[in-house]
């Protein structure tokens, strides 16, 4: 909605810095880019070489340009472009620009091939940008940044102007080499959408490349652009609207890829993919993101602007704005739907809030989760729909239990213009909530109108009351009075208003909801609120519902209609069968829809025997074969009423499966009970009726997608669970092995139900409906120790108000007693001292101790930090995780304490009586590097291992330097361990003591001989940052191997020592006169692919002689180098 062009007065030094950063080369002389040869700003040495030889050599341009065109010509047609040396072409077009020159008789000095100022560079980007003008002109005519004038970059010309936002749509066109704007952007800009168009620019713009580089342009551009009107201080409420209208609703697609290297799509909100962009496969990290910190201020100025009028606090995920999609759809099923699966992940109370600033044509309804405070910010003009709200909490487990209102209304003056610019004018927000009981008195005085079209309205008895009136069924409330009239109100409206009293008020009882307590006056008893003008009640009457069969269907009571454009759902209000009629299995089907009568296409239905939306997806409700489609006309939906007599047949599933639910809530725990439904028409005793047989399988959570595709292999059968409705503990039922994994989290188990006697016995699908039921098990209380913070986590959720300034307290011989057994360790679930014992094992019978020689006990405790002047009684001597004061721990054991008993573990966390609660401490980021030591030929030093090839001092130590004069080419980067002077006994045998790591979590998948009696290590990995790769440690002293093939490593473990080569009974001459241990590391970016051997030696065209996959290590040595010694190279 708003997006006002800023003034960049910066503009020229933006655009240009922009620019320069999407080139790594010395833009002065030629370089290839692309495949390209290209100078400067990424002029074509093509197509720009008049305007190059212009600016270089002036005057004198026409007297060489010919021998400089013919230069370039004669290399690109006899070399392609990526051999072309770019230093040798420099100096043939020097050669022969200088040749040409002197043949003219010029005597004066003629400049290099090169720019020697940005004046010149400018003075090109300049005439570049013309045509780029014209199409931002073009494409965003009728839109804010429409009239782009011509940009000056020359220091002789007079500065424009320019907007940040131009600066961006600039630099982005002429980067991308793109002529166009993207249609998708350019629809975003007309629509004033700022928040679509900047995450456009941050995350979709140019297509698909995935680099560093490609993502650090994308930042840059996007900052450009802006995500703000003015800046972060001055967030507006229109400005709210904007990204509340998309951030949580809108989806996007997230690849990623699973464990055989096969691409993955998600389909999530936009601050999922953030986050997903941010932390990889982690939604739930503990510390903020950058993402949640970039929307703040938008949530900080939600939050004051309703705090006069609500005293609850909105987080960034639950805010939600309803807007339109297209001219007479709204994204309230979108809406509906995420709200709908976000209510299986609740496990405790959240506050959603929506906001309704627009108006619409057809009313608004919402779903609100259970376990949910809802409110609602409404504008005038705005029909809602409160059929779908829970007016009061009726589970008395819940901690709301009683409580007769869950919702609150808060009305607001704002007006939504979408052709007006934002402004920061004051706008006025009202709770609806009556401060006492609102009597209600009815207007009409006609005995008839008491019965239908009664109006009733309450008395104001100051100026600051609401206006409440119900009138055609509706709840009206006039408050605000209109800026040009002093008697005029704005009218908001409600809908199915007072749920808890059946959709009616009364003369003898306050309606609840929303804490409007209304009231008819007394004598008029009962009085609906769920008719409505914009409503229309639908008939079918010639309805043919039969089953799978072909047969009548059998105790059929209702159907339902899905709106094919909002996606909303409707069951009927009655079906009767025509008992006269001429069809056969023939009923009438009756609906009361709110529609938009003054849509003027057609409005499509599909009508079923189920609501589709809980099995199938919106595509997949389409394909459904067993349905009936009927379409409305202008004209039909015009009336209060239309009965639809064309004949339509649907089926009704009688004899199969077509859902599995259950009536247990989340979160699931296995030592609680949880029932089983499967939906299935037959009841016992019918002579079609099958017995139900149950089974289930644990497979990975993030599987799930891609294994319901087919059918699933190795579940295991409920031997002694059958029928229609089962319960059980999960406990109970599944074997050890299903149990362990459940408890290391990231685990579903999915339970499969199916008839007796089928062939197939577990689907996830059929063509009937879905035969499973995912239940997915969180673990549901632990504690992380990550980054000097120590965080409990509440069913697999970071609960950052729950996370604690700590450190980690090792051995001094660097024991590494915490951080292995896999990361799993325990504490009993039970602590109240200031001193709270480590435990290697969940029984809690032995406690984590560190090597013999000290044997101390790890705990997490509270002791002040030591200080050069402390006492040695005051310093630290314990071991553990410190969370460094009394007052750090006594809010840690309150706060697990709360978190205990919210998570339902006092009885035991996976069976009654158990005691322990899981401990995880992971230190350090997701890879290290491969040695606990610097490298001998570090950064800086000779034969420097960081280098690129042409860098100044490249060495044979590098990725791709030459080896046999050229023959083949250096596979790895090596890095140096030890480099003694040589000497005559040492050149014969040498011993290393460096000891070699693991990078990250792994498993080994060979070890064998390498070159020069040493040997290999070979170890496959799955990360988030690097995706799966494989890693080949080399030239490992083969003596003393510490791992075998098929074992699992962890992040720093040792698994060798460098080795020392042997070529003919001595050591090879590396470097004159040094012996050089090493250890030479390989990368391979196909994880997925560990049958392939490595090494190639029959194919004369790879000079590598190793796998297509093979690559530089360069990026992911330097990142475990960042982490294990701090320090960025």
């Amino acid at each position: 909605m708003p997006l006002t062009p800023r003034n960049d007065v910066n503009f020229k030094r933006n655009l240009i810095d922009i620019i320069k950063f999407s080139y790594d080369n010395d833009i002065s002389r030629p370089f290839i880019s692309n495949n390209k040869l290209l100078i400067g700003y990424g002029f074509s040495l093509k197509d720009d070489i008049e305007l190059i030889c212009t600016q270089i050599y002036k005057n004198n341009k026409d007297k060489v340009i010919k021998d400089v065109k013919q230069t370039i010509a004669s290399t690109t047609s006899t070399t392609t472009i990526e051999k072309i040396d770019t230093d040798e072409l420099f100096k043939k077009i020097n050669d022969a620009a200088k040749g040409a020159y002197a043949k003219s008789g010029s005597a004066d000095t003629l400049p290099e091939f090169e720019f020697s100022s940005e004046d010149q560079l400018n003075a090109i980007l300049e005439q570049k940008l013309t045509p780029l003008i014209q199409e931002i002109n073009q494409k965003l005519n009728n839109s804010p940044l429409k009239n782009l004038q011509a940009v000056s970059l020359t220091s002789d010309t007079q500065n424009s102007q320019i907007s940040r936002e131009h600066v961006a749509l600039l630099a982005l066109l002429y980067i991308s080499k793109k002529s166009n704007i993207d249609p998708s952007l350019a629809s975003y800009i007309k629509s004033k959408n700022r928040f679509k168009a900047w995450f456009w620019l941050a995350y979709e713009s140019f297509s698909d490349e995935a680099s560093n580089k490609t993502s650090l342009l994308r930042e840059k551009i996007s900052n450009q652009f802006g995500l703000y009107e003015s800046d972060e201080q001055n967030v507006n409420f229109a400005e709210c609207i904007d990204v509340f209208s998309h951030l949580n609703i809108s989806k996007a697609k997230y690849k990623s890829k699973n464990q055989n290297n096969k691409e993955i799509v998600q389909n999530v909100t936009h601050l999922e993919f953030m986050k997903l962009q941010e932390n990889g496969s982690n939604l739930n990290a503990s510390d903020a993101s950058k993402c949640e910190a970039l929307f703040q201020p938008f949530v900080t100025k939600i939050n004051s602007l309703l705090s006069t009028q609500s005293t609850k606090t909105f987080s960034l995920e639950n805010i939600y704005c309803v807007n339109l999609i297209s001219s007479n759809a709204s994204n309230t099923s979108r809406i509906n739907k995420l709200l709908r699966q976000r209510e299986e992940e609740f496990y405790k109370q959240e506050n959603i809030l929506l906001l309704c600033p627009r108006k619409m044509t057809t009313p608004i309804r919402v779903f609100q989760p259970k376990k949910s405070e809802f409110t609602v910010v409404l504008a005038s003009q705005t029909p809602f729909d409160c059929s779908e709200l829970n007016p009061k909490e009726l589970n008395s487990s819940r901690p709301n239990y009683g409580k007769v209102n869950l919702c609150e209304l808060i009305l607001t003056d704002f007006k939504f213009d979408s052709y007006e610019d934002s402004k920061n004018e004051e706008i006025k927000f009202k709770n609806a909530k009556s401060k006492d009981t609102v009597i209600l008195y009815q207007e009409n005085k006609n005995e008839e109108d008491k019965i239908n079209g009664a109006t009733f309205t309450s008395i104001k008895q100051n100026s600051d009351d609401i206006e409440y009136k119900l009138e055609d069924g509706a709840i009206s409330m006039k408050y605000f009075e209109y800026q040009t009239s002093n008697n005029k109100h704005l009218n908001f409206s409600l809908l199915n208003f007072a749920k808890e009293n059946n959709f009616t008020l009364r003369d003898d009882k306050d309606s609840a909801m929303f804490d409007i307590k209304l009231r008819l006056a007394h004598g008029n008893n009962v009085v609906p609120t769920s008719a409505s003008s914009s409503g229309l009640t639908l008939t079918i009457n010639n309805l043919i519902i039969e089953n799978e069969d072909g047969k009548a269907s059998e105790d059929i009571d209702k159907i339902y209609l899905h709106h094919c454009f909002d996606k909303s759902i409707y069951e009927s209000i009655s079906l009767v069968k025509n008992e006269d009629s001429d069809i056969k299995n023939s009923y009438t089907a009756t609906f009361n829809i709110p529609i938009d009568k003054e849509n003027k296409g057609d409005t499509k239905f599909i009508l079923y025997s189920s609501d589709l939306s809980k099995v199938y997806s919106t595509k997949d409700i389409h394909a459904h074969t067993d349905t009936a489609v009927i379409s409305l006309g202008y004209q039909d939906k015009s009336g209060s009423n239309f009965c639809y007599s064309n004949k339509v047949s649907l089926r009704d599933i009688t004899d199969h499966i077509t859902n599995v639910i259950s009536d247990s809530e989340y979160p699931f725990k296995t030592n609680e009970p949880i029932s089983l439904k499967a939906i299935y028409k037959q009841e016992k005793g019918s002579k079609r009726y099958k017995e139900i047989l149950w089974g289930y399988k644990v497979i990975k959570s993030k599987e799930y997608d891609e294994l319901s595709k087919s059918n699933p292999k190795d579940v295991v059968a409920l031997k002694d669970q059958k029928g229609k409705e089962i319960t059980f503990k999960i406990l109970d039922v599944i074997q050890k092995d299903d149990l362990d994994k459940l408890k290391q989290g990231g685990h579903t188990i999915v339970f499969f139900a199916y008839l007796e006697g089928d062939k197939d016995k577990f689907k996830f699908f059929t063509r009937y409906g879905k035969n499973h039921i995912r239940i997915d098990i969180k673990i549901p209380l632990y504690i992380k120790f990550k980054d000097d913070k120590l965080v409990i986590y509440e069913f697999e959720h970071a609960i950052k108000e729950k996370a604690f300034d700590a450190k980690l307290k090792l051995s001094d011989n660097k024991d590494d007693a915490l951080i292995k057994n896999d990361n799993y360790l325990y504490i009993s679930k039970d602590i109240s001292s200031n001193e709270i014992n480590i435990y290697e094992d969940d029984k809690l019978s032995k406690e984590l101790k560190s090597d013999e020689k000290t044997n101390k006990s790890y705990q997490i405790y509270a002791k002040e930090e030591s200080s050069s002047n402390q006492s040695n009684a005051d310093k630290d001597d314990k071991l553990g995780i410190n969370l460094l004061s009394k007052e750090n721990m006594d809010k840690f054991i309150n706060s697990f304490n709360e978190s205990k008993s919210l998570t339902r573990v006092n009885k035991g966390m996976w069976k009654d009586g158990d005691e322990e609660v899981l401990v995880k401490v992971e230190i350090g980021k997701e890879i290290v590097f491969p040695l606990k030591i610097k490298p001998l030929n570090d950064k800086g030093m000779k034969y420097d291992w960081t280098l690129m090839l042409g860098d100044k001092g490249e060495s044979q130590a590098i990725f791709g330097r030459n080896r046999n004069n050229g023959k083949r080419q250096h596979a790895a980067r090596d890095l140096y361990t030890d480099m003694p002077p040589r000497t005559n006994a040492n050149e014969l045998a040498f011993t290393s003591n460096v000891e070699i790591v693991s990078i990250a979590d792994g498993e080994v998948i060979k070890t064998s001989e390498f070159y020069y009696k040493t040997n290999q290590i070979t170890i496959q990995y799955d990360t988030v940052e690097f995706g799966s790769f494989i890693i080949r440690y080399g030239e490992v002293d083969p003596s003393r191997v510490k791992v075998k093939e098929g074992d699992t490593v962890r992040k720093g473990q040792v698994i060798g020592y460098a080795g020392f080569m042997i070529d003919n009974g001595k050591h090879p001459g590396i470097v004159a006169g040094t012996i050089v241990t090493m250890l030479h590391f390989e990368y391979f970016t196909n994880g997925a692919n560990i049958d392939d051997p490595l090494t190639v030696r029959n194919d004369p065209n790879n000079k590598f002689q190793r796998r297509k996959d093979l690559a530089d290590p360069l990026e992911i040595l330097k990142e475990g180098y960042k982490n294990t010694f701090g320090e960025i190279l």
